[in-house]
């Protein structure tokens, strides 16, 4: 399964995830974490410009560490560069990870393409000229994939949230895969939410509190971590590319992979996990967040 595994960075470039206590990743314990990715076999990284210094980061180490890692970057938002020009910010990426061309290269924010078809022309013009290997899209919500299959968009990545409770975008996993679309998923933990006390909820995540104490008792009861339960889940989808999994430190990277070794033991309870799925979007979207 570890072949599975795409090592998020947005750690690595700034504070993120709502259960994030020690904030950005030091870049000494940087390159111990993309050591250790190398050492276990990870080759993929996701990343993407508007991720703080995360891009830079990642080319300093492979200036001092030259390494197989495929890495998948993101466009960033059209509005925040003024530019309009797809080629000068992947140039940028490129330059900062220090690559003359890219796996993967995403259009990060969704309303871009509605306000600009050519962004998407130039994406296809530069994946023809050998400069991207494959092009496509990090959504939020299925009204967006609907959009581009209106469309007949040739894309060859989705990157999308699911999780045990993000389920939204399960009924297209058949027709992707029929597509020959890499199918990537991220927020498997929902960016920490996993992991809080059901007490602590507040705002709109409450809501959240019947299914996050069903998986903290199936956890609890079969003496498995929510940890594992969550990362094992996702896996054991057989539609599903690549896992996203992000990482504040050396030590929660390694339990990540230490986790892998008990897909046996969640698949037992798969059926379980399965019926904790949550419905509303206020939940599940971070950006609709409200926790006052």
């Amino acid at each position: 399964m570890i072949s599975k595994i795409s090592l998020g960075t947005v750690q690595f470039g700034q504070d993120y995830g709502i259960a994030n206590t020690t904030g950005k990743v030091s870049k000494k314990e940087v390159f111990e974490i993309l050591d250790h990715a190398n050492h276990v076999g990870i080759s993929y990284l996701d990343t993407a410009y508007s991720y703080g210094d995360s891009e830079l980061i990642i080319g300093e180490y492979l200036k001092e560490n030259p390494s197989e890692f495929k890495i998948v970057s993101k466009l960033p938002s059209m509005e925040l560069f003024n530019l309009g020009k797809v080629e000068e910010s992947l140039e940028e990426s490129l330059r900062r990870i220090g690559l003359k061309r890219i796996y993967g290269y995403l259009v990060h924010q969704f309303s871009d393409i509605l306000i600009n078809d050519d962004i998407w022309n130039s994406l296809v013009r530069l994946k023809d000229d050998g400069r991207i290997e494959k092009i496509g899209f990090s959504l939020y919500s299925p009204d967006e994939l609907e959009c581009l299959l209106k469309n007949e968009l040739d894309f060859d990545i989705i990157q999308i949230p699911y999780s045990v409770f993000d389920r939204r975008f399960e009924g297209y996993f058949d027709m992707l895969k029929e597509r020959e679309i890499e199918i990537q998923v991220r927020s498997v933990f929902l960016q920490g939410l996993a992991f809080l006390s059901s007490e602590h909820l507040t705002g709109s995540l409450q809501e959240a509190r019947p299914q996050l104490e069903k998986l903290q008792q199936i956890a609890e009861i079969r003496k498995i971590s929510v940890e594992a339960l969550c990362l094992n889940f996702v896996l054991l989808s057989p539609h599903i590319d690549k896992v996203i999994i992000g990482v504040d430190c050396l030590a929660h990277f390694e339990n990540n992979v230490v986790s892998l070794n008990l897909i046996g033991q969640v698949r037992n309870v798969y059926g379980q996990l399965s019926a904790i799925a949550i419905q509303n979007e206020n939940t599940l979207l971070p950006y609709k967040w409200a926790v006052n």
